[in-house]
């Protein structure tokens, strides 16, 4: 009898072990900063232009050409009229788990297939990511897009901008997420809803 408990015990000890790692990788995100990030889906008043491909629930492929997961959604920053980020959800397989996983890939490390309605992200492994920050649909704050960006900054060798110019980047640059699909970038890219 002794023996179970013994047993019990160390599972226990391994499942809060498990438990506390998965709580760390989530990064917190009680803090919404002004002009917050939306997911399109969930903006009555906003669209993507005429001409620019929604790829929603579009095939995701890492920088091998793995198959990784599918776009949920895009994340729209608002006051700028500009996607920021893609909404990945991940398959079960590539991350070993039944929960549903999703990550924020920012839209310049991925690229629209030029033929196909898929989406290779540049900057990512699907062997590489446990080290990867999980999104769970809360307010993204600045903290959080951070953690973000480190994951994906190493392989785009783009250094961060100061605070208050943070999209100023290669990272945030949409017309490499859409480059070869024509896509007119003397317009916006995300507008509002004509009535």
């Amino acid at each position: 009898m002794p023996e179970k408990r013994k047993s019990t015990r160390a599972h226990k000890k391994t499942h809060d072990a498990a438990a506390k790692r998965e709580r760390e990788r989530m990064v917190p995100r009680d803090v919404v900063p002004e002009g917050a990030l939306s997911p399109l889906d969930d903006l009555e008043d906003f669209e993507l232009a005429d001409g620019v491909p929604d790829v929603t629930g579009w095939d995701v492929v890492d920088a091998n050409g793995r198959r990784v997961g599918d776009v949920h959604t895009i994340l729209v920053d608002t006051a700028a009229g500009a996607p920021r980020y893609l909404d990945i959800e991940v398959d079960h397989a590539v991350m070993d788990t039944d929960d549903d996983r999703h990550l924020l890939i920012p839209v310049g490390c991925a690229r629209v297939d030029a033929q196909d309605d898929r989406i290779q992200v540049t900057t990512l492994e699907a062997d590489a990511l446990a080290g990867t920050p999980l999104y769970d649909h809360r307010p993204v704050t600045r903290e959080f897009e951070q953690s973000v960006r480190r994951c994906h900054s190493a392989r785009l060798a783009d250094a961060p901008p100061a605070e208050e110019d943070f999209y100023a980047s290669q990272m945030y640059d949409a017309r490499r997420f859409w480059a070869d699909r024509g896509v007119d970038w003397e317009r916006p890219l995300v507008v509002r809803r004509a009535d």
